[in-house]
């Protein structure tokens, strides 16, 4: 992983910078993961999937309305086309998720 110096007028606290394009999470044990933790009073952790500085698509959890998971295309809440709650019941386009998958 390369790390690279930021010039002072592009430093934003608390980011860190990759270069290369390429961030490899690898472990040994039984599990490894990549923890997208927020801790603000209603924040949410979102993963963004970007094109030259774009989002085309994103999933997250939407902390002000049940704490949903969202697939979207833009910020969470917004533009959403799946939807799950934690017990497994999911919905497509827009709406309370009710649809029970056969786990």
């Amino acid at each position: 992983m390369g790390f690279q110096t930021i010039p002072p007028d592009r430093y934003i606290p608390g980011h860190l910078h990759i270069a290369g394009g390429l961030l490899d999470v690898t472990g040994a044990g039984s599990t490894t993961e990549l923890r997208i933790d927020n801790t603000a009073t209603d924040g949410d952790p979102v993963l963004a999937l970007q094109l030259g500085g774009v989002s085309q698509f994103t999933m997250g959890v939407d902390d002000g309305d049940s704490d949903y998971l969202k697939w979207g295309t833009s910020a969470i809440g917004t533009a959403t086309f799946l939807t799950a709650r934690s017990t497994g019941e999911i919905s497509a386009g827009t709406g309370t998720p009710s649809f029970t998958s056969n786990r």
